[in-house]
């Protein structure tokens, strides 16, 4: 079986199927409703996301575990401004005591989002596009 990443040629979208890269972009795979728009940017588009994800759970496990420690030890404060003082502290302290976690972690989150912002960015366009074409009744299609 032979398996080709090669686009098709560029053609006009329905506002359906804009729609539908829309949500693909946005809500599963940044770039992958670029790719089917027939747009080769969304190849980088999904190389980011897909080189951030890794480290984006990594860094949303250890989020997890702390919040679960930190649920854990509620019980030992009397009030509510204690709760905060104790969380800004925690806070200023993430990048010591995290470690890797924070360090990797971290431009994970920041190289997803960007793929996913240029995703976004790609799909006002496919809309745009999409809209700036007129509408033909269903018999002259």
């Amino acid at each position: 079986m032979k398996i080709s990443l090669a686009l098709g040629p560029r053609r006009k979208l329905d506002r359906a199927t804009a729609w539908a890269c829309v949500l693909a972009n946005q809500c599963a795979l940044p770039g992958s409703g670029t790719l089917t728009a027939g747009r080769r940017i969304g190849f980088a588009q999904t190389a980011l996301a897909l080189v951030g994800f890794g480290p984006m759970i990594l860094l949303s496990l250890r989020v997890l575990v702390a919040a679960y420690h930190f649920q854990q030890a509620a019980d030992e404060f009397s009030s509510f401004g204690e709760i905060i003082d104790e969380v800004s502290l925690r806070l200023r302290h993430i990048p010591q005591t995290w470690g890797l976690y924070f360090w990797i972690g971290a431009p994970g989150l920041c190289l997803f989002a960007l793929g996913w912002f240029w995703a976004l960015t790609s799909s006002i366009a496919i809309l745009a596009e999409a809209y700036s074409t007129p509408r033909l009744p269903p018999f002259l299609r």
